[in-house]
């Protein structure tokens, strides 16, 4: 038997279910197929805000900056030395930074100090981790994670690589390139300005919807227009929701079967 006070919507079902299959129709028949569409609408509800959560609200990890290929390797570091670059962060959301190291391949036993200054106006410490010797391998990226900075945007910030655990026969090289190839900032040795530029790249947490600018400007054509893309982007996802509809239906008594 059907609820006493049945809500507005399931009314509107059950009178939908009766036009459609005539008034003879039982009404636990018709009840089963508004229990079979409400939980249709659920699940799709769920997908549509999967797919709006992973488009505008999740935030992925997005390179930003490149500064490649490298030629020569940096001094040794150990010791009271260290080495770092300033760069000018390009996107909100600063999150991770990856430098190439050279181990002369050898185990390292000893973990590198990162830190992560904000260059001007507060100058404040940004990040700092230590790097186990475990995780650096020859000439290889080492990723750098850290807490997201919001507003890091048009921002100059330098990166300081220190062992002060490291004896000179066991310690490590950060590649760079001899050359002036990233004219945003230079390296540092000390903390003093150098030659070249060390090879790095700098990543921030975006979404994909804040990124469909840089997106857009791979493709050729009328991809490459935000316009264009974002209808095509509709248009699949119009088809998917479409396509999941239908195959809910299979599953939740959409589909008649034959008696």
């Amino acid at each position: 038997m059907p609820p006493r006070h049945a809500p507005f919507f399931d009314i509107l079902l059950k009178s939908w279910e009766v036009a459609r299959t005539g008034p003879d129709c039982s009404a636990n028949v018709v009840w089963d197929k508004i229990a079979g569409m409400r939980a249709r609408v659920a699940v799709l509800a769920a997908f549509v805000l999967l797919q709006v959560c992973l488009l505008g609200v999740v935030r992925h990890e997005t390179l930003v900056l490149d500064v490649f290929p490298n030629d020569t390797p940096s001094p040794r570091i150990f010791g009271p030395r260290n080495v770092g670059q300033t760069f000018i962060a390009r996107k909100n959301g600063l999150s991770r930074l990856d430098f190439l190291v050279g181990t002369y391949k050898q185990a390292i036993g000893m973990s590198l100090s990162f830190q992560l200054w904000e260059v001007g106006g507060t100058g404040a410490l940004a990040a700092e981790k230590a790097i186990p010797g475990s995780e650096l391998k020859d000439n290889l990226y080492t990723p750098v994670r850290f807490r997201p900075i919001r507003r890091s945007k048009g921002k100059t910030y330098k990166f300081i690589v220190s062992a002060p655990e490291a004896a000179a026969e066991n310690s490590v090289s950060l590649w760079m390139n001899g050359r002036d190839i990233y004219r945003e900032g230079e390296p540092l040795f000390n903390g003093s300005p150098a030659a070249g530029d060390f090879v790095f790249r700098a990543y921030a947490k975006r979404t994909v919807l804040a990124e469909l600018g840089r997106i857009t400007s791979k493709y050729p054509g009328f991809l490459g227009k935000r316009g264009p893309f974002v209808l095509a982007v509709l248009f699949v996802e119009a088809a998917l929701i479409f396509f999941f509809w239908r195959l809910l239906g299979y599953f939740f008594g959409g589909k008649k079967r034959d008696a």
